[in-house]
């Protein structure tokens, strides 16, 4: 399975508390199984803005701000 609710909470937090640095000490912080795998396919759904909540890329600006005067 791909990053659920519960994981996506362990991800952000373990986050917080210090970067990972290798996807070994996302498995070994959040009990991720084959973080390289998951994490590889959430990054490619985000990019493809197949997601609600964005972990590893910056979400795409709305419609309203794209056309919004500066």
């Amino acid at each position: 399975p791909g990053i659920g609710q519960t994981l996506m909470w362990a991800l952000l937090e373990e986050r917080k508390k210090e970067p990972f640095k290798s996807f070994e000490d996302i498995a070994s912080r959040t009990k991720l199984q084959n973080p390289k795998k998951v994490v590889t396919a959430r990054i490619i759904q985000e990019l493809q803005g197949d997601v609600k909540r964005w972990l590893f890329v910056r979400p795409p600006p709305q419609e309203e701000e794209k056309t919004r005067p500066r």
